[in-house]
């Protein structure tokens, strides 16, 4: 266990420093200049080139990387071009509405596939399980950005039921949750189906059945159980998909999370403040990875020893 657990810091080690470096190479290489979105079109050459320097932008970009290092090794993120806050400090603000969506959005996903994965399995080929299928298939190609304001005409501007946006209270989470979830169920609702068809007919089933165990408990301690870890491991993949929904279904409702910390840096030019942004949800998805490949090394040691080998 412990050479699987190294062998896997390592992975995730060498993942976060490529990510660190791919993170800074792009956002420094895409198009325009914060000084000018700082400053303004108004502004003197004299200015902008004062500004450059104390910002440190004047410098070589191998010099301005290996600063930028310099400073997450010491734990300090810097600070934004725009505010002139740390960046650390606005991530600790708005990581806890991330997390709360991204929790709530799996809840949602994990209670429509579940029952849906279970049913398509019990009643493959027939109705139920096309029913299923047609869902999977279409909750799958429907895009957050055009689900969350049908969301948002439906149950906020023609029912009255929810809030348009904005966080104020449990009412306000309902819409976002929903739209990131419905598309995180899809794959896991087809991913249980099968799972749990290719242990049907395995011989501990069999041996329940002759016990005369009842179907619930064959079903949940031992059909689930054992059809669980791909669904888990799909569960890990998609938490990157779900984290980076999130930046667009944010934006929608005006979430007051990490995604829509982005989107306002994108806007404002903020290279630091995005910086942060992704690699933050960057490290959350390798860190989510790493945990689900322990788990999965811990319920099944045959995946132990393959990733260990």
């Amino acid at each position: 266990m412990w050479r699987f657990l190294c062998r896997r810091l390592f992975h995730a080690a060498a993942v976060t420093s490529g990510v660190v470096s791919l993170v800074f190479l792009l956002i420094h290489l895409v198009p325009g200049d914060p000084v000018e979105v700082m400053l303004g079109e108004s502004a003197v050459a004299a200015e902008r080139a004062a500004l450059r320097h104390a910002l440190g932008l004047d410098q070589p970009l191998l010099a301005q990387w290996l600063h930028y290092v310099a400073g997450l090794l010491r734990f300090d993120m810097g600070t934004s071009l725009y505010t002139h806050r740390a960046i650390a400090g606005m991530l600790r603000e708005r990581l806890p509405a991330t997390a709360l969506l991204a929790a709530v959005a799996v809840i949602v996903a994990l209670v429509i596939s579940l029952p849906l994965g279970a049913i398509s399995a019990w009643r493959t080929g027939r109705w139920p399980d096309h029913c299923v299928a047609g869902y999977a298939a279409l909750a799958v190609a429907v895009p957050s950005f055009w689900l969350g304001p049908m969301l948002v005409w439906l149950f906020a501007l023609q029912l009255g039921w929810l809030p348009v946006s904005g966080r104020e209270g449990a009412a306000s989470l309902v819409l976002p949750a929903l739209t990131l979830g419905v598309g995180l169920s899809a794959p896991l609702a087809r991913i249980l189906r099968g799972s749990l068809l290719e242990v049907a007919h395995e011989d501990f089933l069999r041996a329940a059945r002759a016990r005369g165990l009842p179907s619930s408990v064959i079903f949940l301690r031992y059909a689930l159980r054992n059809a669980a870890l791909p669904v888990l491991t799909v569960l890990g993949l998609q938490l990157g998909a779900l984290l980076g929904g999130a930046v667009i279904t944010e934006t929608i409702f005006q979430w007051p999370g990490v995604g829509l910390l982005t989107v306002e840096a994108i806007l404002r030019r903020d290279y630091p403040v995005l910086q942060g942004c992704v690699l933050l949800i960057a490290l959350v998805y390798v860190g989510v990875n790493m945990l689900v490949d322990l788990i999965c090394g811990l319920l099944d040691v045959r995946v132990r020893t393959r990733m260990s080998a």
